[in-house]
């Protein structure tokens, strides 16, 4: 079974303004090095594990040709326009539509940021072909935790089921909202919390079967998506 690499990469940098503008927020930025954009950090890091051909890129239409630009290796078709901005949930499905009419069918799929510093990438893939094979064969939805180094309160947490060891899959108990400083506190000290990275794995099939159950609004319109791209 084929793998795909989703980057959203449709933000407009409000919060890093004014280093980040309209078109040209964080992900354009040589932020964490000198010689490359995060988004051009964001390929290289994946390019040894999932092919070109297979790393799409969701971006906004005002992003799309100055990510085109930034990303002169990708293929420029790979790099698609949300028609408008709708959140987290209508761009996945829309990847999720991409992706099954390339594949004409199941297909594993990785969501992963554009504006992440992560200093050991050969770690982070090896942890992401971990999270792509338990999710190929549990067909399950998988979230990627990052283990808390202090109380934070610009994330969301990940409460896990059960002790949290090294490459270890856990259950998810629930998803907590950004806590205040007190609570974010109790979650560190509990060692059963784990910042949530925002970073996901499934089949698409189960990303789209979960999305007609718990969001069918959005859930339905998969299909119907694919049969446009189709056209």
């Amino acid at each position: 079974m084929n793998s795909y690499v989703v980057i959203m990469a449709g933000g407009s940098g409000e919060r890093f303004w004014p280093l980040s503008r309209m078109q040209k927020p964080k992900q354009l930025l040589h932020l964490t090095s000198p010689d490359a954009s995060m988004i051009e950090e964001a390929i290289s890091r994946i390019e040894p594990l999932i092919p070109l051909e297979r790393i799409l890129i969701i971006t906004s239409e005002v992003l799309r040709q100055p990510i085109i630009d930034a990303l002169p290796h990708l293929p420029p078709e790979n790099v698609i326009a949300e028609p408008a901005k709708r959140n987290t949930a209508p761009c996945l499905a829309l990847a999720c539509s991409v992706i099954e009419h390339r594949e004409q069918g199941d297909a594993l799929m990785a969501v992963l940021t554009a504006d992440h510093f992560i200093g050991n990438a050969a770690s982070f893939r090896r942890d992401i072909t971990t999270a792509l094979q338990f999710a190929e064969t549990a067909e399950a939805l998988v979230v990627m935790g990052i283990p808390p180094t202090r109380p934070e309160t610009g994330y969301g947490y990940i409460h896990v089921a059960g002790s949290l060891s090294e490459d270890e899959v856990s259950t998810v108990d629930a998803f907590k909202e950004k806590p205040n400083f007190e609570t974010a506190r109790e979650y560190v000290l509990s060692g059963r919390y784990l910042w949530n990275s925002g970073m996901f794995f499934w089949r698409t099939h189960v990303l789209r079967d979960v999305m007609i159950d718990v969001l069918p609004e959005v859930g339905l319109r998969i299909a119907d998506m694919t049969r446009c791209i189709e056209r």
